[in-house]
């Protein structure tokens, strides 16, 4: 690229331009708007001659436009509209001509979209049209995509505290139970924390101070696994502790669904019922609709650091009464959290609360139904059932390479066996496949371990 080295003070606009038109080999046109007798200074050193021509023009309160071999400089509103404009389309592979349109505003209001084609006509000038093209193929990419495993679970909060889980410190909302490091006591070499311990070596050989835990609950890595596999024993307590309530029927999954979305769009969840009723005027009826039950909206955005921002906002409603035996009353309980976890780690969310009153009624058969002494054979007393929802997200970035059935087998009660930021195939997988057939065994026996210290005394007599 040539550059031009060049220091004059008060001359005439047009001898600038004569010596960058010469040093360039560029021809340069003057336009009727301009001032031939406009004076500027000018001192440049090894600048770059579109850069130095661009920096003169536009000193001078004028705009330029390259013609083949030939720079035309005007009145910037007279270039615009009556010199060089030409109509370009442009066909969109990924993006949406609506939002392109948007970020072109700066360039030119010129730009008409085609929706049904998803194209892009731009009326412009040669220049804008190069800087317009440039700006589309750096946009008009496929957008990652991200897998949301989410799982929506009913518990009765009595039968929690009965199995010793403290659920104050598990059911406030943003609690996250995701993978850091462990503490390590220098002296002893043991270690406690709340997740799996990683390579000293990732941290230059120094654990960071992370995730301490209560001395009664002290976890350390299983022995014999290798880099890929980092397994600690809090999550599988965590499961193990809901299983043992769904298999006495104390808790029970009211979802458990697997959806794809692209980065930075929501993925929405409903369990339940659409209600529709109308509502008229003098003139016409109008029909509206709502919905009850659960709702679950995720908003996962990828970051360049390999993180996953997600935004959580659940929602569960219920009808409390008809308002003049037609309008549904809802009862609405809602929140909203962002949290920044890593790539294939859980997300568990608690605190949406359900409290039901119910009347419950026994009768003795027959009995019961005898006029004036059925009362006696019959029981009635008033139940409150105090329930938690908990919501468990798991996101993971879908890579090139491997398909979304893949990329779900490749995962084991929340531990992915594919390396951070690597795309693979099934086939370099298998030692890792093999070693965590062999760690399979090691898991269960803790699954065991867990389920007897858990077990009533009583049923383990």
């Amino acid at each position: 690229m040539k550059t031009v080295t060049l220091d004059a003070d008060d001359a005439f606009l047009p001898s600038i331009l004569s010596i960058l038109a010469d040093k360039s080999g560029f021809n340069i046109v003057t336009g009727p708007g301009v001032n031939t007798q406009e004076r500027i200074s000018v001192h440049l050193k090894d600048t770059p001659i579109e850069e130095a021509i661009n920096l003169v023009v536009r000193a001078a309160g004028l705009a330029y436009e390259i013609v083949g071999n030939s720079i035309l400089v005007a009145d910037a509103q007279a270039l615009s509209q009556e010199i060089g404009l030409s109509a370009h389309v442009i066909d969109l592979k990924f993006a949406k001509a609506d939002e392109i349109k948007d970020l072109l505003s700066d360039l030119t209001e010129k730009v008409q979209i085609d929706t049904s084609g998803n194209k892009i006509l731009v009326l412009a000038s040669p220049k804008v049209i190069a800087e317009i093209n440039k700006i589309v193929e750096a946009v008009d990419v496929p957008s990652p995509q991200i897998m949301l495993e989410a799982r929506l679970i009913e518990v009765a909060t009595d039968d929690l505290d009965k199995v010793g889980i403290d659920w104050e410190k598990l059911s406030n909302f943003t609690t996250i139970l995701a993978e850091s490091p462990l503490n390590r006591d220098a002296s002893t070499g043991a270690t406690d924390g709340s997740s799996r311990p990683p390579n000293e070596s990732d941290f230059g050989g120094n654990l960071p101070d992370l995730g301490a835990l209560p001395e009664k609950y002290k976890f350390e890595k299983i022995d014999g696994m290798d880099n890929t596999f980092k397994f600690s024993r809090q999550l599988y307590a965590f499961d193990i502790a809901l299983d043992f309530l769904m298999k006495r029927n104390k808790a029970k999954v009211l979802a458990h669904t697997q959806l794809t979305t692209l980065n930075n769009r929501a993925a929405n969840i409903l369990i339940g019922e659409t209600l529709r009723w109308a509502v008229t005027s003098q003139q016409n009826a109008i029909v509206v609709t709502d919905s009850v039950g659960i709702k679950l909206q995720i908003t996962p955005t990828i970051n360049a650091d390999g993180y996953i921002t997600t935004t959580v906002t659940p929602e569960v409603s219920s009808i409390t009464e008809l308002v003049l035996g037609i309008y549904p009353r809802k009862k609405i309980r809602t929140a909203s959290t962002t949290v920044l976890v890593k790539d294939g780690q859980q997300i568990f969310i608690g605190g949406l609360f359900s409290v039901t009153d119910s009347k419950v009624e026994f009768k003795m058969p027959l009995f019961s139904n005898i006029p004036l002494i059925g009362k006696l054979f019959t029981h009635t007393y008033n139940s409150t059932q105090k329930t938690d929802l908990l919501i468990e997200i798991t996101p993971r970035v879908v890579r090139e390479g491997i398909s979304y059935s893949d990329a779900n087998n490749l995962t084991s009660n929340g531990v992915r066996i594919l390396d951070d930021g690597q795309t693979t195939n099934l086939r370099s997988l298998m030692p890792e496949l093999d070693s965590l057939n062999t760690a399979k065994s090691e898991v269960m026996d803790l699954k065991k371990d867990q389920k007897e210290i858990i077990t009533p005394y009583e049923q383990r007599k």
